[in-house]
């Protein structure tokens, strides 16, 4: 006869806890929140993986992780002190397994968590893709994912480190300082999708990234960025200078395989890249062109102003999709409003992007200022002292100065600006070239408005 044995716990024994189960699908991202109170605010917070003797380290706070979740585990502390989330992306089946997070360290102080995941495979979804490969001075553009029924859903682009993701971009507006003019976000509610585009890449932007949302259950997912050998397939100017007022062109070439697809220019902003084309040619007063012939894609801009300074991008697109861009600054020198702008219309006609059309401007414009100024002398002292005069007509103005007084003029060595109207055109290199004239910007008493732009688009 056996007896049976019972076993009964005491009242300072706990039942072991249940580990908490999350199922994620394969390539996916699963999402694991811990939290152990504000005791432990303080402590060390990490995930390790269970083995049959151990629990080797994954991530913690203290920037170590594991080589094989490098890049696609993320752990962040939450607003409660003691609590933390830990983010597992691209998964893969041995990523299933039991999990502990916890505070301080396993086997000693603190506390821990079990944690069994199970990664299944749907074959229906398309796996994503985990590594984008660019060339420097090229781009790489990323398909970002999330629920556009969520209200008032902030996403935003990060960059992996060990401890923690540097937010480089948001919905918000916020573009990071180093970033100007080479990051962009487009945001596609109707899909539920928004769209990084990275160009003028270097060699520190090699790493991981992650399209993050603040809405609770959001797709978060990660992807690896690397630099392989290669050219732009895109080509223009890093660079271009033009003065207020003149007209300008900017280009760039695409090679053959592009050659069926959308080609676009837009102009950067922190919320957008927005694109110029013919539906706004009214209102931008600009003009693209595509030439297929010699396959170069030219924006026109047939009077420059101060506000036409800034990034602009030439692009293609597949279909719906944005492929490779390329980034060109254009600074704008001078403000050509008022006076100054009649200046700038009296000495130029023309503008080329050469660098030494700024020279000539410094050198032409305070000519022409003393110019002016001498002919209001003239004109203040004729009333002074003549009470008839000869009519003479200086380029376009009339003014009342007697022939007396142009005598005088020579005696004070205005001679030499006497004969400006023969100077007609300065030619600088073999291609750049200004006009320069006498001309005045007024005729018949009535101001010569600045011309604004025609637009079309040809693709």
């Amino acid at each position: 006869m056996h007896l049976k044995t019972c076993h009964y716990l005491n009242a300072d024994q706990v039942l072991p806890e249940e580990a908490q189960l999350y199922y994620a699908e394969h390539q996916k991202t699963v999402s694991m929140t811990c939290d152990f109170g504000v005791q432990y605010a303080s402590y060390r917070k990490y995930l390790c993986k269970m083995t049959k003797t151990n629990c080797y380290n994954v991530i913690d706070t203290y920037g170590n992780v594991e080589p094989s979740y490098l890049g696609r585990t993320l752990l962040t502390n939450l607003g409660t002190p003691g609590s933390f989330s830990v983010i597992m992306s691209q998964l893969k089946k041995e990523d299933s397994g039991l999990y502990l997070c916890g505070v301080g360290n396993y086997g000693a102080d603190g506390e821990s968590k079990k944690l069994d995941l199970h990664v299944y495979e749907d074959g229906l979804a398309p796996e994503q893709q985990s590594v984008l490969n660019g060339v420097q001075g090229g781009s790489v553009t990323v398909e970002c994912h999330y629920n556009p029924k969520g209200n008032d859903t902030l996403k935003y682009w990060c960059k992996w480190k060990q401890r923690g993701c540097t937010e480089l971009i948001n919905s918000n507006g916020f573009v990071m300082d180093s970033y100007e003019g080479r990051l962009v976000m487009h945001d596609d509610p109707e899909n539920g999708t928004f769209t990084i585009i990275l160009n003028q890449l270097e060699k520190d932007d090699i790493g991981y990234y992650w399209c993050m949302t603040n809405g609770k259950g959001e797709r978060k997912s990660s992807v690896e960025v690397k630099i392989v050998e290669g050219q732009p397939s895109l080509l223009t100017k890093k660079q271009v200078h033009a003065v207020a007022g003149s007209s300008l062109t900017i280009s760039c070439s695409y090679p053959c395989k592009y050659f069926t697809n959308q080609k676009y220019w837009c102009k950067w902003k922190n919320t957008e890249c927005k694109l110029l084309n013919s539906s706004e040619q009214n209102q931008t007063g600009l003009v693209v062109n595509c030439d297929k012939d010699s396959r170069t894609l030219s924006l026109n801009f047939d009077q420059v102003t101060p506000i036409d300074q800034g990034w602009y991008w030439c692009g293609v697109k597949h279909g719906q999709q944005y492929g490779e861009t390329v980034a060109l600054h254009l600074q704008v020198q001078g403000d050509c409003t008022n006076t100054v702008y009649l200046l700038c219309q009296f000495f130029f006609s023309s503008h080329d992007e050469n660098k030494n059309s700024v020279v000539l401007l410094a050198t032409l414009i305070p000519f022409g200022i003393v110019f002016l100024l001498l002919i209001t002398v003239f004109t203040i002292k004729k009333f002074r002292i003549f009470g008839n005069s000869d009519l003479v007509s200086v380029g376009s103005y009339r003014t009342n100065i007697s022939m007396t007084e142009f005598e005088n003029v020579r005696q004070y060595g205005a001679k030499d600006n006497a004969h400006m109207e023969e100077f007609h055109e300065t030619q600088m290199g073999k291609k750049d070239e200004y006009s320069c004239s006498s001309g005045s910007p007024k005729e018949d008493g009535k101001s010569k408005k600045p011309k604004r732009v025609r637009a079309n688009c040809i693709f």
